[in-house]
């Protein structure tokens, strides 16, 4: 998948086969469907009031103009998503949509804005790159 299809997908994902024996990820956690049921009403939870009074509800759905001035990323983030732009790694609409995606991935996390941290899942998400382990076990505990 290339350039303007890819632009207009906001996670990409390469599944690999397992690596333990089992055929499970490798972690001393791993949520149930109920526990991750609870986390994702959390967080929807988390976009509607964010979003009260507002035409949209969720993330996905906040215009670019009103995320970057309402909602904007922290100083960190926004430089990183500003060098991946202008290193041709990201498109300014891809970069809008890891911003959006930041969002969901700190509410998803519990956190009031998203963190550098949440920011760069936001960007692995979007590219289809490895997540960071330590990222995957902090969002399991």
């Amino acid at each position: 998948m290339t350039g303007p299809v890819q632009d207009r997908i906001d996670i990409l994902r390469h599944v690999l086969p397992p690596t333990t024996p089992d055929g499970t990820l490798p972690s001393d956690h791993r949520e149930s469907s109920l526990e991750v049921r609870e986390r994702v009403a959390l967080a929807r939870m988390r976009q509607h009031a964010r979003y009260v009074g507002r035409e949209w509800r969720l993330n996905s759905q906040v215009p670019s103009a009103p995320l970057a001035r309402d909602w904007p990323l922290p100083d960190a983030g926004r430089a990183r998503l500003e060098k991946e732009v202008l290193a041709g790694r990201l498109s300014r609409r891809g970069a809008v949509r890891v911003h959006r995606l930041a969002w969901t991935v700190a509410d998803l996390g519990g956190n009031d804005t998203p963190t550098v941290r949440d920011v760069d899942t936001a960007f692995r998400l979007r590219q289809g790159e490895p997540l960071v382990e330590a990222v995957v076990a902090r969002r399991a505990s």
